[in-house]
């Protein structure tokens, strides 16, 4: 079977306008599917007639999950191919990877965080001091949490928590699938760090903490009330977390994930909100005032043919009155 290095590669088209790259797993080669809205798909539409974007995401193939070991032998390829590319540089990279790398070991997929740490290094000092990528930003994006579901309360003697979680005596916080929700939240924090890092000496690299922003939009679904501490973070009530699997927690909305790993449309709307949100606040010239002008007209036009559609209605009642009276 050919590497995806090559065999997925999107074809690179001759182009005047400036490329941004998404670069990452499956969470990004997938979000360009219009049926789950991934973000890919949605900068698609918002710098259409802009800028082209590169779909350099990579799924897993023959068993294999790519983490940043993998994909280390594919940014080389990338750097390649905007070399040869005829268009300017990219206005900017979305480096979203973790998702794999945090699963524990006796997976294959898994990476050490000081390694982790390394490669995500490694590419963020390519695009600060290589020509091809001259003035193009960079937004780290940390992993999402998992969604696992809560143990019923049949679980407790039998089944799956009883071989895992509760296996030698171990409670449910000792067992593999909450280390597991708990590793992803550490490579989430780890991305944070190094982007926090690099924001003190650049100004063309900014983190987004996608792993708070999903579980906050999911409490808020929840119903409950967001306590944040001195430094504007959310203060978590470590038992209920979304996902964690913890007896008692709920999972997330459904449409959030497609499995316990994967993003569905809910939970790509929030990525897709963020980033939006964090582009054009940090960088305004990265904002599309065409898409931003097109979208308030449609949304005018929306309104316009309500109205008229409300007082058609009102008029019509109006004369069916008048003539029964």
């Amino acid at each position: 079977m050919a590497s995806p290095l090559t065999s997925r590669r999107q074809p690179i088209s001759p182009s005047t306008l400036p490329p941004i790259v998404l670069f990452g797993d499956s969470l990004t080669e997938w979000s360009f599917n219009a049926s789950t809205r991934g973000f890919g798909w949605a900068l698609q539409r918002y710098y259409g007639g802009r800028a082209t974007v590169w779909n350099r995401g990579i799924a897993g193939y023959e068993w294999k999950s790519y983490n940043t070991a993998l994909l280390a032998l594919a940014f080389p390829v990338l750097l390649s191919d905007l070399q040869t590319a005829p268009s300017p540089p990219p206005l900017f990279i979305t480096i979203f990877v973790g998702a794999n790398d945090a699963c524990l070991i006796p997976a294959s997929a898994h990476v050490p965080l000081p390694a982790f740490e390394a490669h995500i290094r490694d590419w963020v000092d390519t695009v600060l001091t290589d020509p091809v990528f001259k003035g193009t930003k960079v937004i780290l994006i940390t992993p999402p949490p998992i969604n696992l579901s809560a143990p019923r309360q049949d679980d407790v003697d039998i089944g799956f928590v009883r071989r895992t979680a509760r296996e030698e005596g171990q409670g449910e916080r000792e067992g593999m699938r909450f280390r597991t929700y708990a590793s992803k939240r550490d490579y989430a924090g780890k991305v944070m760090e190094i982007a926090r890092s690099y924001e003190e000496v650049s100004d063309r690299v900014v983190g987004l903490d996608f792993w708070r922003a999903l579980v906050d939009q999911e409490l808020v679904r929840q119903g409950k009330a967001l306590e944040k501490d001195e430094q504007g973070g959310t203060v978590y009530d470590e038992d209920a977390l979304p996902g964690c699997g913890l007896r008692g927690a709920k999972e997330f909305t459904p449409g959030t994930f497609v499995d316990a790993l994967h993003l569905g449309p809910l939970g790509y709307d929030v990525l897709t909100k963020e980033l939006l949100a964090l582009l054009t606040s940090r960088w305004p010239e990265l904002s599309n005032e065409d898409h931003d002008k097109r979208e308030e007209a449609e949304a005018e036009a929306a309104m316009h043919g309500a109205r008229q559609e409300s007082e058609g209605r009102a008029d019509l009642v109006h004369q069916v009155g008048g003539s029964e009276a």
